[in-house]
């Protein structure tokens, strides 16, 4: 049996050290969805990498970076223990560094095995899904608070 602890003694419910922990699990776990979803968008947008179906790349990667920051942003700002631009800072790598991961991974493995490469192609669909999924994030990040 544990001794109780006096009135007014008792460990609070809620530390900053336990909200970071929380909202980093939490982003952690959506962060890892995006990678997986990314890992998808990796492979099957290989035939747009070249040629003149490149121009189909943005057109791929824009709503894909729009759906992957509002979906990121979403519940975030009721689990984050800060507001503002650290937030919206915070948001955004978690979208940004799992498809960059993502990309930089298989980039080399393909290059590898494959002799893929980072061409143009590559290069709209990752600008255009980065832009995108930032300025959904933030959106809807501030729609939020």
């Amino acid at each position: 049996m544990t001794p109780r602890m006096p009135l007014g003694m008792e460990k609070p419910s809620w530390t900053p050290t336990a909200g970071l922990r929380r909202f980093g699990i939490f982003i952690g776990k959506k962060s890892a969805i995006v990678a997986a979803v990314w890992v998808v968008v990796y492979f099957s947008t290989q035939w747009i990498s070249g040629g003149s179906v490149m121009v189909a790349a943005p057109i791929i990667g824009a709503p894909t970076g729009l759906i992957l920051g509002w979906w990121m942003a979403q519940d975030s700002v009721e689990n984050a223990p800060f507001v503002g631009l650290l937030l919206w800072t915070c948001i955004v790598a978690a979208v940004w560094l799992p498809i960059v991961l993502v990309e930089w991974l298989f980039g080399e493995i393909m290059f590898a095995a494959a002799g893929w490469q980072l061409n143009f192609g590559r290069w709209m669909l990752l600008t255009s899904a980065g832009l995108f999924s930032m300025s959904a994030a933030v959106w809807r990040a501030v729609q939020d608070e």
